[in-house]
């Protein structure tokens, strides 16, 4: 009875290893955030003149308490980076992003630069 018990509690503190992608559907203009095989969240986008704006953020309802939005932001951001593509934003939580994380300010394209971080969501619409 005891070993039943003390297997049991070893079992509950084993967790699920989540596998997390990231991707860029150029066909579909959204990067995507796929966990253990389903898509968690997506942002839509779409590229004008070398400048990426990004248009919408949307996570899957299963998905809201587990860090996938921030996890996407943080994907695209960097991605865009990489790629050294500046950035717009017309989502609000996007948006919100970026002035919780000043690091991704040089992101934006010069026009959107200010030296005081809080200004950044004046670029939504």
């Amino acid at each position: 009875m005891l070993e039943q018990r003390e297997s049991e509690a070893r079992g509950r503190g084993r967790r699920e290893a989540v596998r997390e992608r990231f991707r860029d559907n150029q066909w579909a203009s959204m990067f995507e955030l796929i966990r253990n095989g389903i898509v968690a969240g997506y942002i839509k986008y779409r590229i004008d003149g070398g400048e990426v704006t990004l248009l919408h953020l949307v996570v899957d309802s299963r998905f809201t308490d587990v860090g996938v939005e921030a996890s996407l932001v943080r994907h695209t951001l960097l991605d865009l980076h990489r790629r050294r593509l500046p950035v717009t934003s017309l989502c609000p939580e996007i948006s919100a992003f970026i002035v919780d994380h000043p690091e991704f300010a040089a992101l934006l394209p010069i026009r959107h630069r200010h030296n005081d971080a809080r200004v950044i969501p004046l670029i939504c619409t």
